[in-house]
């Protein structure tokens, strides 16, 4: 089995979703599975120029000479893509929201109805890997990601994509800041929980019940996170 992982994060390795991520892929790994990450940060993505031009070339390539054509190839060769984004103004990061509008090639031009009478595109010869969605926030609420679940799912239903599972995380700051060292033990417990969502993906292509539950559980008091959180501004802003 072949996953890629793609950080949406512009902190790249140093970021939450990173820290996310990798535990993760560390399940992956210990079944065996084949991994690659790429980090958006460090590749060259320039924006959708908007142009079609790629469904009118023969063989579905972009105009825009990047790096993007590579990522696309890695993206369709996957069986499995974990897909990673912070929360930022309410959705994805911007760097990951050009990277999917520079997946374009890999849909048809072509809609029909589906069962409820609605159009989407049409599958096409492109392979098109399950996705898995990771994402935290500094908000303590799960509810912050009510955005983002839903531009996945509707994404993920316009381009014939399986969504298997999908990962938020509120208190995010929760998992890095030394401020905070007291709430270790919930978090080291968190990252052992997202070594298990690795296992499970690799094993049987979702996520259990029980692990899914675990997962929107808090990592603590909302109270004491937002105290601690408004203490490290107080003490940072100069």
């Amino acid at each position: 089995m072949k996953i890629t992982s793609v950080n949406g994060s512009p902190k790249g390795r140093n970021s939450n979703t990173h820290k996310m991520m990798k535990e993760i892929i560390k399940g992956v790994e210990a079944q065996g599975a084949e991994v690659e990450s790429i980090f958006l940060s460090e590749v060259k993505v320039k924006h959708c120029l908007g142009c079609l031009a790629c469904w009118l070339d023969k063989n579905k390539e972009c105009v825009i000479k990047d790096d993007m054509a590579m990522l696309i190839d890695k993206w369709t060769q996957s069986d499995i893509v974990i897909c990673g984004t912070p929360i930022h103004s309410d959705n994805v990061s911007s760097i990951l929201k050009t990277f999917i509008d520079r997946c374009i090639p890999i849909v048809s031009p072509f809609m029909d109805k589906d069962e409820h009478g609605e159009y989407k595109h049409k599958e096409n010869d492109r392979h098109i890997p399950k996705c898995v969605i990771v994402s935290n926030g500094a908000y303590p609420e799960q509810s912050q990601f009510q955005v983002i679940s839903h531009f996945f799912k509707r994404l993920a239903r316009n381009s014939n994509m399986e969504i298997i599972a999908e990962i938020y995380r509120g208190q995010g700051s929760w998992l890095t800041l030394p401020e905070f060292s007291p709430n270790r033990v919930y978090v080291d417990a968190y990252f052992e929980l997202l070594n298990r969502v690795g296992e499970e993906i690799v094993i049987s292509g979702t996520l259990s019940d029980e692990t899914q539950s675990k997962l929107a559980e808090p990592l603590g008091s909302f109270d004491e996170y937002m105290s601690n959180l408004e203490s490290y501004w107080l003490k940072s802003i100069k």
